[in-house]
């Protein structure tokens, strides 16, 4: 978080990629058919198991990058959450926040499917504050 009092803007730099191998997601595999004209969903083998975060990625983080619906300029890039355009800042309320709402990325996820920028919806969202934030 950095703040420029005398513009009264405010920019965040949050990195989604890990830096060890000792974070861990755990990964499966869903194929979902038609039977009858109704989905059903089978988990493939080996299913739901734990890998390095990095080898779980169908697609890179670092690739995909999401443009600010709010403000312009990239929100998403370089696997980072930073806005390209400062944000204004409110020194009132004691705390910052964003919600992107649900938008596409900039291009497909996978280059060869282009249904992954359309039917994919990226949604960021981030509250600040120096102290507790009671949840909703």
């Amino acid at each position: 978080f950095v703040a420029d009092t005398e513009h009264l803007t405010y920019n965040i730099f949050i990195p989604l990629n890990p830096e060890s191998d000792k974070q861990q997601a755990t990964v499966k595999q869903v194929v979902r058919e038609l039977v009858n004209k109704k989905p059903q969903d089978t988990v493939t083998e080996p299913g739901p198991h734990d890998v390095p975060f990095k080898d779980g990625q169908l697609f890179g983080i670092s690739r995909i990058t999401v443009s600010d619906p709010k403000r312009g300029g990239y929100l998403l890039k370089g696997g980072v959450i930073h806005h390209e355009i400062d944000v204004p800042l409110d020194v009132v309320s004691g705390y910052v926040e964003y919600d992107s709402g649900d938008v596409e990325p900039d291009e497909p996820l996978i280059k060869t499917k282009p249904n992954t920028k359309t039917k994919v919806k990226v949604h960021i969202y981030y509250k600040l504050s120096k102290t507790p934030i009671n949840p909703k």
